[in-house]
């Protein structure tokens, strides 16, 4: 999961790609929080959460999990987090995939974590994409298939992300020349549904 020393950057992201659902008390209750207030910054959060706020879900769900002024508590960190997911946010969906993949706090579940991390992974969310690629790359939940991970790991690759960059180049000196031409083809093929009509715009490092 996100480190504390990640919070601010992540946090700014979101409420940048929000807008409305930037409101004043979330953004006071999540630098409520950065000061270790999390008393107040719980119920500036509620507060937010009880309108339906997406962004104020997502951020309770982290503090139960992380246990910051709360109980340590995974199973009300999925309820906000399922709570956030449903009504749109990609990082609920992102943290609900990672968590079930996990099992931490948790039952470990490769099929929830599959649906929770596809559903991330197709709204362009980087780490989501790495770590279907890994559930495809090791057959966690799923057949084992080095072309579907290929795939997850050149669109996470894409999205900038490092790690992925170096998954992709080991799985590729695993790949037969007829399983990479078949991997590429079908990235390119699913491309325009996960990066939008400009993803054929988008280079690939090889």
């Amino acid at each position: 999961m996100k480190t504390l020393r990640l919070l601010p950057l992540l946090a700014l992201c979101i409420l940048m790609t929000t807008g409305v659902s930037a409101r004043a008390d979330v953004k006071s209750g999540l630098s409520l929080m950065y000061q270790g207030d999390y008393a107040d910054a719980l119920q500036e959060l509620q507060a937010s959460a009880k309108s339906g706020d997406v962004d104020a879900e997502y951020w309770l769900g982290h503090m139960y999990e992380q246990g910051l002024g709360v109980k340590r508590d995974a199973a009300q960190a999925v309820t906000w987090w399922t709570t956030a997911a449903q009504g749109g946010s990609v990082p609920a969906k992102r943290a609900l995939g990672v968590l079930y993949l996990q099992g931490e706090g948790i039952f470990q579940d490769f099929a929830k974590a599959r649906t929770w991390l596809e559903a991330a992974a197709n709204d362009g969310d980087a780490v989501a994409q790495r770590e279907l690629g890994t559930l495809y790359a090791k057959g966690l939940g799923v057949n084992k298939d080095n072309i579907w991970a290929y795939v997850w790991y050149d669109f996470a690759a894409r999205g900038y992300d490092r790690e992925s960059e170096k998954l992709r180049g080991d799985l590729l000196k695993t790949m037969s020349a007829g399983d990479i031409e078949e991997a590429q083809k079908l990235a390119a093929k699913i491309a325009p549904t996960v990066f939008g009509a400009e993803s054929g715009q988008v280079q690939e490092k090889q």
